[in-house]
Order: structure tokens, then sequence, then C-alpha cells
């Protein structure tokens, strides 16, 4: 199957810290270290290494020179079509603390010019999956995910961050992929409560999504289709940068897709649990043999 993605690219500014930042602190970091990131690159960068296929991506970088070392990045690994934009590379600055928590603030930059006007779906004809975040503006999103469940593509929608997601896009989504705390925002905005994960899903199921991916970090994952639930357990590693597993997890899934919805869980549970063991976003993601292995 071929993968497009629609999304964020970024430069991640990581700080290794012994303890998060409080309101009127200064701190020293024990280490600054610079990666390409961003949701939407993360994903499609995953994806391109565990299918070992060329990715098609709809996004912007800026004209400075956070944005040329991503392209390169980019292309070396098999992922096309991103355009240069006047404006700043999109930022984020993370804070990531012994146990491998982190904290995240996202400068959106050349992301936010990323608006439905500009949106060249042509790149993605071709592609048989789908992969959409939240971190361009939504009305973009929504946008492509419409456009692709038009035209019969799969749709794998990972509402990171929660904030901002209209219900509407629901109805264009095959799997949509919340984390814990994001499953919980959505049930809140939607349906005004959280009573428990599998009820969220059942929710979200019954409001339009055809099925729901709850990544749930060290317990594993949580699947719903239809009358089907299935929990996946976690892999068992030291975690110590979780910054881009829930990305690692959706290219996983979609790269491994076409072998069947369990086998692709089951791989990218593997995968997401491979990332969490090193630092920084791309920098973490796992090639295909060592996943198998």
């Amino acid at each position: 199957m071929k993968i497009g993605v629609v999304g964020s690219i970024s430069a991640d500014y990581v700080l290794l810290v012994d303890d998060f930042v409080k309101p009127g602190e200064t701190i020293k970091a024990k280490e600054l270290k610079k990666f390409p990131g961003g949701k939407g690159a993360n994903q499609a960068v995953t994806a391109a290494k565990l299918s070992k296929s060329k990715v098609a991506m709809i996004g912007f970088v800026g004209e400075d020179d956070d944005g040329e070392w991503i392209i390169k990045k980019l292309v070396n690994t098999g992922v096309f079509g991103v355009k240069k934009v006047s404006n700043y590379t999109g930022k984020a600055f993370i804070e990531v603390i012994s146990s491998g928590e982190n904290r995240i603030i996202i400068y959106s930059g050349a992301n936010a010019e990323l608006t439905p006007d500009k949106l060249n779906m042509e790149l993605l004809e071709e592609a048989d999956i789908v992969l959409l975040q939240n971190e361009i503006p939504f009305e973009t999103t929504l946008e492509a995910a419409r456009w692709a469940r038009k035209r019969g593509k799969i749709v794998i929608f990972d509402p990171a961050p929660a904030q901002g997601v209209s219900i509407e896009i629901l109805k264009y989504v095959d799997y949509i992929t919340p984390n814990e705390s994001e499953i919980k925002t959505l049930s809140e905005t939607f349906f005004g409560k959280f009573e428990s994960i599998e009820k969220a899903a059942e929710l979200l199921i019954e409001a339009g999504a055809r099925s729901v991916i709850a990544k749930l970090g060290e317990n594993g994952a949580y699947f719903k289709k239809g009358l089907k639930e299935v929990r996946i357990p976690a892999v068992k590693v030291k975690a110590v940068d979780t910054t881009a597993a829930g990305d690692v997890f959706n290219g996983a899934f979609a790269a491994f897709l076409e072998k069947g919805e369990m086998e692709a869980l089951r791989f990218a549970v593997k995968a997401a649990a491979i990332s969490v063991t090193r630092i920084g976003a791309q920098s973490s993601i796992p090639d295909l043999e060592e996943v198998m292995e």
C-alpha cells in the first residue's frame, strides 16, 4: 500500500533536565540536542523506513536553515513533496526528564501557513492510506480527510493535540488513534463526559469513526471496531524519551496494515516500544529489521 501524509514539520530542540521547570524557576539543562520532528514528518519518516517505500507528504517548512536541513533529512529517508514558505520553520521545545516523560511547547511557524487553499492533494492521488494529525490548521486536516474519503482511501487520524477538533471529521476517519489523555479530552468535548476508554471508543464509533485505536503507552493499545474489542500488550522496555512514540505507532501501523489489522497493531506496539528507548523524534525511529527481530 502506498502512504501519504498531510501534516506538521518542525525542528525539535530537546532539553535533558533533572525535573520539569516550575513557574518562576530557572534551571540548568544537562544537554541540548536538535532533531527533525513534527507529528506529520515523524509519521511520514516512520512509514517510509518501515515500508521501505517512498512516502508523499504535504507540509511546509520555512525559508531558514532549519527548513533546508529538514528537507534534506526527509528526502534522504524517502519522504517527498515538502515545500518552503516565507516563514520560520515550525519549532518544538521539549523538556525530557530521566523517566522519559516530556513536556512540549510548539511554535507553529510555517505549519500555520498550510491552509485549505494551499492543499495540493494531487500529490496524494496514488496513496492508498492517508495519515493526518492536528498540528496544522484543523480546517486543512478536515478538508484532507474529506478529500481522501471521497476517493476511497484509508484515513488514519491522530487527534494530537486534541484541542480544536470538530466531531465532523469522524465520519471521514477509518482509524482514530488518540492516546489516553486525548481520548478523555475528545469524550468530554464531544459527549460532555468521560467514563472509560471503552465507553469513549463506543461513542466515537457511534459518532462516525469506523474504528478506534487508543494508544496506552506502557499498557499497550486498545482496539475497537464494531463488536470487536482487542487489547495489545506493551513490550517492556526502559524508556528514556517518549516524544515520538505515538507518531512511530501510527507510521508503523500504516506501513504494516496491508498484512491485516491485528498484525499491524502488534507491529506498531513493538516499533513504538523501541522508539522510547532513544532520545529524539525521528532519530528514535527503528528500522524494519529491528522491529522484526
